[in-house]
């Protein structure tokens, strides 16, 4: 699950020859989300129920911010039963069912990440992160960028928030996924990537050279996407962080 790798995102600005590059500051949202294949059962009994997982969801990640390591291992559990059964409600339904949703206060100096099971301020000047997770809070170092990469057969793409894109494959273990990349922006995975980071997806888009604003990837009738649907410039006040 790429929740669980906290990202760090700010988009550039692009200003004229001979000008500086004033940092970009705003909101952003990435929401993690399956879609199913053909229509099956009661519908609207099917979304009933898909709104009562994702409410229980919802309860659990927030339980989860403030637990216990102890406790956290069981939420963890029921919060991962939950995601399979939305997960076969997609296939059923035919519909996108998200699965969780991450927003970022971005600042001039920092970050604020406000992600399912955890709260990180990450400081880009001094390359450090603030990890409140499981009712304590860690200071861990940044990791180093990994190693660039490309997509393979990449061809250009529709532009997302007024920005050219490429969209190509990623090969990642024995899966394959379909990714859209801004160069225009500064990939969020890379410079959010803390030590320990055990998904390999997210060390490899960390390894893009841009920002993935969509990844897919199809496995057994289910469609896995990690969408950015919001990219709002704006001053952020990072006083209460």
């Amino acid at each position: 699950m790429l929740r669980t790798a906290f990202l760090l995102l700010a988009c550039a600005t692009v200003l004229s020859a001979g000008e500086v590059a004033a940092p970009w500051t705003g909101r952003i949202v990435i929401v993690e989300s399956v879609s199913g294949g053909a229509k099956q059962g009661d519908k609207r009994e099917q979304e009933a129920l898909a709104t009562t997982l994702q409410e229980r969801a919802a309860r659990l990640r927030e339980r989860l911010k403030q637990a216990t390591p102890t406790v956290a291992r069981t939420l963890r559990t029921d919060l991962a039963h939950i995601e399979a059964e939305l997960e076969q409600l997609a296939i059923e339904r035919g519909g996108t069912v998200d699965l969780g949703r991450t927003e970022y206060a971005i600042g001039a100096t920092r970050t604020l990440v406000d992600g399912d099971e955890a709260r990180v301020v990450i400081d880009r000047a001094r390359a450090v992160a603030v990890v409140r997770a499981g009712g304590r809070a860690e200071t861990v170092r940044l990791s180093p960028p990994p190693a660039a990469i490309a997509l393979d057969d990449a061809q250009d793409a529709a532009a997302v928030f007024d920005v050219a894109t490429r969209r190509g494959t990623l090969k990642v273990d024995d899966r394959k996924y379909i990714v859209t990349i801004a160069a225009g922006l500064p990939n969020a995975y890379a410079q959010g990537l803390l030590p320990g980071q055990s998904d390999p997806l997210a060390r490899a888009l960390a390894a893009l050279p841009g920002l993935p604003v969509l990844v897919e990837n199809e496995r057994d009738g289910v469609v896995r996407r990690w969408t950015v649907t919001v990219c709002t410039p704006g001053l952020i006040d990072e006083t209460d962080w």
